[in-house]
């Protein structure tokens, strides 16, 4: 059976045109950072490498950034700790 397209990829919006590629990127993204050494890392991890600063953040400033709670910014931070 063929994969469904969700009703965005039908009517052709912009997000729907955005999201494949992106999708396609994250894919090779992730995997070629298993293949090199690091199968445990995430696309939801995505949130802490995007918003820390080359001196490093407070998981605080990680979550604001972020716009997720402090719980949920820490529990990422430890996963890759």
């Amino acid at each position: 059976m063929a994969a469904q397209k969700n009703l965005t990829e039908e009517v052709g919006t912009l997000g729907a045109l955005l999201r494949l590629p992106y999708q396609a990127l994250a894919r090779r993204l992730y995997r070629e950072i298993a293949e090199n050494g690091f199968p445990d890392v995430r696309p939801a991890h995505g949130s802490v490498f995007r918003h820390i600063l080359p001196e490093g953040s407070r998981v605080t400033d990680l979550a604001e950034r972020a716009g997720m709670t402090k719980q949920s910014m820490s529990y990422l931070v430890e996963y890759l700790h």
